[in-house]
């Protein structure tokens, strides 16, 4: 088994920061979408049912911070770093086990920066009950807690993929949960 490096951080942000990024992301959400092997097609798929909108890194000197933060704590440069990607779950809502990583028939989002190597996500709330992230292969469970960070390896930093990096996020069974996962590349992303 590979090792996905796991890292928790609690309090990563304080609620005044996990409210503003809610408050700010909120107004733009569409449906949460699936990227095809087919460059530039997206697809809404039941395996991931919530809701979501894209913030650059660098839309203010507030995001660019939290980018500078994350790189800190995974040891790869800002650049490397997708747009942050907001994402709200309701009741019954959630993203099935999958990875975070590219396969080969997707080469065209390889072009972009390289392989997906980490993933750091921040929770921006508490929900009242479920959306924790569930890691099969580590029989793991991390609860959704404001302001957490969660960051782990989904492939090594020559691109091979970890396949024990497969996770999901647990339906909301009561209240909402809000998230911002940031995909971290090989190489800078374009």
């Amino acid at each position: 088994m590979t090792d996905i490096n796991l890292t928790i951080i609690n309090n990563f942000l304080t609620h005044e920061q996990c409210q503003r990024i809610i408050k700010y992301a909120s107004p733009h959400l569409t449906r949460s979408t699936l990227m095809s092997n087919k460059p530039g097609e997206y697809i809404e798929m039941s395996s991931r049912s919530s809701h979501g909108t894209f913030i650059h890194r660098t839309t203010d000197s507030f995001f660019e911070d939290i980018s500078t933060k994350i790189s800190a704590v995974t040891n790869m440069p800002s650049s490397h770093q997708e747009s942050f990607q907001f994402l709200k779950y309701d009741v019954n809502q959630e993203y099935k086990p999958h990875f975070d990583y590219f396969i080969k028939e997707y080469s065209n989002a390889l072009s972009r920066g390289g392989q997906r190597v980490k993933t750091a996500m921040i929770y921006l709330n508490t929900p009242t009950l479920g959306g924790e992230t569930y890691f099969p292969y580590l029989h793991q469970l991390v609860h959704a807690e404001e302001g957490k960070l969660v960051v782990w390896s989904n492939a090594t930093l020559t691109g091979e993929p970890i396949v024990e990096s497969m996770h999901g996020g647990m339906p909301v069974l009561n209240g909402v949960k809000y998230a911002l996962p940031i995909w971290i590349r090989q190489e800078p992303f374009i």
